[in-house]
């Protein structure tokens, strides 16, 4: 029975003019409707509950569809994450260049790439809690959830989730049936957790570009499609870095006179710059930096570094390093440069042009141009090692030290002390001793002593199979201690007896030819750059290195001599008057000579001992850097045998093909600026992370495409709270109204049913008070109320 039958059996009993309710008019049909109403629902509510005619606004709801259209749009937020996702992937991997710093509207669209990183973190959480839910309702409506993880659901998005007894008691549930379901939706939980925790900062590091150097091939960046040309150096890879120095390696004789002073391509050119630099070195073991540019070359520069390694203390035994560039990279490198900037002679290649008809690289904000390698070895610089000892004057053999040289496999000198340096030396077992006798020049010493100052014999242990670079013996004039047992001078110095010595320093010299990465960055400066400026850090960064060469750069006496030459005006040697100026003090005209270290000045003595080792690494460094300058280099049109010198003072245009021995430049240009790329450690990580969520989604949309069920039911915690109230009390949770105390109840197994009146209750495995007979799974197209 119902109403409507009801209110048909009156009509059919009282066949009068309905009235506004559709009734009868007359005062008693409606009396007696009215009191059939109320039997009747008395009738329902026995039979369905209290609730049948009760005025809520709900209407009782689908809990499973199946619609396509449904499904479809179930989807979009999937596949909108996944598209931006796979666009920033292709962007990062391809190192997609974004924008110079000086860009107009720069500062707008970075403010407008993170409001997108925003959209795409919301885009994230909103795939990421679609999924979670999906397999919310799966679970609980068939296996059913421990209550930890049914609670945890809501809270995914909360990093601090992860860290709750909620949680933890969630991932196994107390029924053992289906627990490996439970255990694997605990963890899929956790790794959702942990992917909404990091979609933020993670979209922002994809989405922001960074601001850095972001390579642009050369070819394409600089020249128009095939007419990129090729540039060549007239030299083998053995004449710009040879293994052994010898005076062939000279560009000429004059390298041996005073007029070597005048030629840049000569290893003592760099003479008045580093005797300039004398006075401010410091005998600590603090790092002297110093920019050597050549006057023939004011275009290009490079720095040259000398120091103690910071294991080392103030003695007179330990090694000092220094470091410079081939000057040969400093000066090609900056005229390919310039080549790009003027283009060549007989305009034999087109370079890519801009708006206004000039070269497309140089409108860069800061083009940076890089020796990537000579044929394939990579660019290598100079470094050199001394170590000095000392002896008294009245000795007539002596030994060079070599306890603390590294070479390799390298030992970083973070990892040495002073106590036990424990470096990697080839030279360990080895003693090199020498007499005297045979190596001085008894007439320029005795000239020398007489004048103050300073006397220099270089040294070729050749007799040795193990052997360093080369050594060198000083001597140092005499002087009386502070207390002057002999007379002054007008100074209130005190005078030294003449053609006496007063003590002798013997060095050995370990020198190396080491790969590190040189380029310029033209618009900031116009130095040659290192990607490890300093020699100790380039050593320490090589410790790995398994393909150095054990020995080192063997250097001939003939080679050597092109570092002592004469001086006008003078009557000692380059390299003579570099050392004399170590002992020169600032106020005495005589000069406060190095004192021989049996005296109290002990200290004074160890420490010019540093300033002298400085001294003589800085000259020989120098002379290094410029060995390879008698060669040049030429561009050569792809195609053409026809080469244009970029390195020669004038106009040289060569005719024919190149040596199979010539080099070959290989020129890797970059540009600073805002770009996407993998060169982070921040930016990896969040490609892993993206590339991880992608097949999360394409299941995801598989799934939803596949079953075509969707739903929309709890879809927030709200929602699992109105379920929860409507559901029959439960024992389970007995004592747990002002909290949870107990891990062992967030394991308690929950499942959603249905009733026969089509009602969803949560029941608890546990509950042994609640007749489960009575309730079924929801099923799919269904309304419950």
């Amino acid at each position: 029975m119902d109403i409507d039958n009801d209110r048909d059996i009156l009509l059919e009993a009282y066949p009068t003019k309905p009235g506004k309710d559709g009734l009868p008019s007359s005062h008693k049909a409606k009396k007696l409707h009215r009191s059939k109403t109320r039997r009747l629902r008395h009738l329902e509510r026995k039979r369905h509950g209290p609730d049948v005619f009760s005025t809520s606004p709900e209407e009782a709801k689908v809990l499973t569809s199946k619609y396509y259209g449904a499904s479809v749009l179930q989807c979009c937020v999937h596949l909108l994450s996944l598209a931006v996702i796979v666009i920033l992937l292709q962007l990062n991997f391809r190192g997609v260049y974004f924008s110079d710093t000086n860009s107009p509207f720069l500062s707008t669209k970075l403010e407008a790439l993170q409001f997108a990183a925003k959209i795409q973190e919301s885009l994230l959480y909103a795939s990421l809690t679609a999924v979670v839910l999906s397999g919310l309702r799966l679970e609980v409506c068939n296996a059913g959830l421990s209550l930890g993880s049914l609670v945890s659901t809501y809270q995914f998005t909360q990093l601090g989730s992860l860290f709750s007894s909620a949680f933890w008691g969630g991932i196994f549930g107390r029924s053992k049936s289906s627990s490996l379901r439970r255990f694997l939706f605990s963890i899929a939980l956790g790794s959702a957790a942990l992917l909404a925790a990091l979609a933020g900062p993670l979209s922002a590091i994809a989405i922001i570009p960074t601001l850095g150097w972001w390579p642009v091939p050369f070819a394409t960046a600089v020249f128009s499609p095939g007419t990129t040309p090729i540039f060549h150096s007239n030299a083998s890879i053995s004449q710009i870095w040879p293994t052994r120095l010898t005076a062939s390696d000279l560009p000429g004789s004059d390298c041996l006179s005073s007029s070597a002073l005048q030629d840049s391509s000569c290893p003592v050119f760099g003479y008045s710059a580093i005797l300039g630099q004398v006075p401010l070195l410091s005998g600590s073991n603090a790092t002297t930096n110093f920019t050597i540019v050549d006057d023939a070359e004011e275009d290009s520069s490079r720095y040259l570094a000398v120091q103690s390694p910071t294991y080392s203390t103030i003695n007179d035994d330990f090694a000092v390093i220094a470091s410079s560039f081939s000057q040969i990279v400093a000066r090609d490198i900056n005229n390919i440069y310039e080549y790009i900037q003027n283009g060549d002679a007989g305009n034999m290649y087109k370079f890519i042009q801009n708006g206004d008809g000039g070269n497309a690289v140089l409108l860069w904000d800061r083009p940076r141009l890089e020796v990537a390698s000579l044929n394939t070895y990579a660019t290598s610089k100079p470094v050199v090692q001394i170590q000095c000892n000392m002896f008294t004057p009245d000795v007539t053999n002596i030994t060079f030290t070599h306890s603390l040289l590294n070479t390799p496999p390298f030992v970083p000198y973070s990892q040495a002390t002073w106590a036990d340096p424990q470096l990697h030396n080839i030279y360990t077992n080895e003693t090199w001793n020498v007499d005297l006798a045979s190596i001085w020049n008894t007439t320029l010493l005795t000239e020398r002593m007489a004048d103050y100052s300073v006397y220099a014999a270089w040294v070729d242990l050749a007799e040795y199979t193990v052997k360093p670079s080369i050594a060198i013996v000083l001597a140092f004039p005499a002087v009386f201690p502070t207390a002057c047992q002999g007379a002054t001078n007008g100074d209130g110095g005190c005078l030294a007896s003449p053609d006496q010595t007063s003590s002798i320093v013997a060095c050995s010299v370990d020198a190396r030819w080491l790969a590190d990465a040189q380029w310029i960055d033209p618009t900031l400066d116009n130095s040659i750059h290192a990607a490890t400026p300093d020699a100790a850090g380039l050593l320490s960064s090589l410790s790995t290195a398994t393909d150095l060469r054990a020995r080192p750069i063997d250097i001939g006496l003939d080679w050597a001599e092109a570092l002592s030459v004469p001086v006008s005006k003078s009557p000692l040697t380059t390299l003579e008057s570099v050392l004399n100026a170590t002992i020169m003090g600032p106020t005495n005209p005589n000069g406060i000579f190095l004192p021989n270290y049996t005296y109290d000045a002990q200290d004074y003595a160890e420490y010019n001992n540093n300033i002298i080792k400085k001294a003589l690494a800085m000259i020989i460094t120098d002379g290094l850097a410029r060995v390879g300058l008698k060669y040049h280099t030429y561009a050569m049109y792809n195609g053409s045998s026809d080469m244009y010198c970029i390195s020669c003072v004038e106009s040289v245009i060569l005719e024919g093909n190149t040596s199979v021995d010539w080099v070959e430049w290989n020129i890797a240009t970059s540009r600073f600026g805002y770009g996407y790329g993998l060169n982070t450690v921040t930016s990896k990580i969040a490609a892993v992370v993206l590339i991880i969520y992608g097949p999360i989604a394409i299941i995801a949309i598989a799934v939803l495409m596949i079953r075509n069920r969707t739903s929309n039911s709890w879809s927030s915690l709200s929602e699992i709270v109105a379920l929860a109230v409507n559901s029959p009390p439960t024992r389970v949770l007995k004592n747990t109204g002002a909290g949870v105390g107990r891990l062992k109840t967030w394991k308690e197994i929950v499942r959603i049913r249905a009733t026969e009146d089509r009602r969803l209750h949560m029941i608890f495995d546990g509950d042994e008070n609640i007749d489960k007979s009575r309730y079924r799974t929801p099923l799919r197209g269904l309304k419950y109320k």
